[in-house]
């Protein structure tokens, strides 16, 4: 790939990862909240996972570059979850909504019957959990784009965890965002190294496209 078609793949990626809308559904079922943020006992939610692999390379270089440069850190990303009980006791199970969405009806859940009671809950996401969070979700994402093969998903799967590897080192059991800041830097080149091996392969799946298009 050359230089302009690089340069040009990256603005694409960081643009639609800025317009990116996050998915919205029910909750999975193992009970650890985010890193770094105030969600324990809530679980892992997804609210604030990429649609698409482009978005999601998009915002991890987009994590990447802010991390590395002289600016403050994005803040961490902030969801007000509406979470709707069924039952009570042991058999009680969650549904959560992003509160205010069209997806906050439980009209789809009539079927559940017995007691329902709701919660509201802010949910906090700093940016380096983001950024594993998304390391982490890469194989999936990547199993929902159209069109792809099982070796490109094979080179996305190798490189997701290899981010996820670094990121868990990286953050570890620290809690001060500037030691974590630091010890991310220390390994930048690695990391910088294996998004650009993703945005090679997402503008290959873009040229691919536009082809079959054309």
């Amino acid at each position: 790939m050359n230089l302009r078609n690089r340069k040009t793949t990256r603005q694409y990626l960081v643009f639609g990862a800025l317009l990116s809308c996050f998915v919205v559904g029910c909750a999975k079922s193992e009970l650890d909240g985010f890193e770094g943020s105030n969600n324990s006992g809530l679980p892992k939610l997804d609210f604030h996972k990429p649609k698409t692999l482009a978005d999601a390379v998009g915002r991890l270089r987009i994590i990447h570059d802010a991390v590395n440069s002289d600016q403050a850190m994005p803040k961490p990303k902030k969801f007000k979850v509406l979470e709707v009980i069924h039952g009570t006791g042991a058999s009680a199970h969650s549904h959560y909504y992003l509160a205010g969405s069209d997806s906050q009806s439980h009209d789809d859940h009539d079927d559940h019957g017995g007691e329902v009671n709701e919660k509201h809950h802010e949910i906090v996401v700093d940016t380096f959990a983001e950024f594993q969070d998304i390391a982490n979700w890469l194989p999936k994402i990547a199993a929902a784009t159209d069109d792809i093969n099982s070796q490109t998903w094979a080179e996305v799967n190798k490189v997701g965890a290899g981010l996820t590897q670094l990121t868990t080192k990286v953050i570890g059991d620290e809690k001060d965002p500037q030691a974590v800041r630091d010890s991310f830097r220390a390994e930048t080149k690695t990391i910088g190294g294996l998004i650009e091996k993703l945005e090679t392969i997402v503008a290959s799946l873009v040229t691919a496209e536009s082809q079959e298009s054309s």
